[in-house]
């Protein structure tokens, strides 16, 4: 899970976070929310007892995004951003 998260974070801007809303805080979804808040940096959390639980956080490892070719520009045969 952290890796995918890890992943997913690279993408986001400088000030970027990650938001992740769970069905609850029980079972499997403890597993979850526990790394989440064991790896990452917690910004914000929101808890509705005996139910879900939206968590927003954010990697402090992520090293900044790379443009994507996709938000590249492309003039005389070279990539430029």
């Amino acid at each position: 899970m952290r890796e995918i998260l890890e992943r997913y974070s690279g993408y986001l801007n400088k000030d970027g976070v990650i938001i992740v809303r769970l069905w609850s805080v029980a079972g499997k979804y403890r597993e979850i929310l526990d790394s989440i808040e064991k790896n990452f940096t917690v910004v914000e959390k929101y808890s509705f007892e005996p139910g879900p639980v939206v968590i927003v956080f954010r990697s402090e490892r992520r090293t900044p995004r790379e443009a994507l070719p996709s938000e590249k520009t492309r003039s005389h045969g070279q990539w430029s951003t």
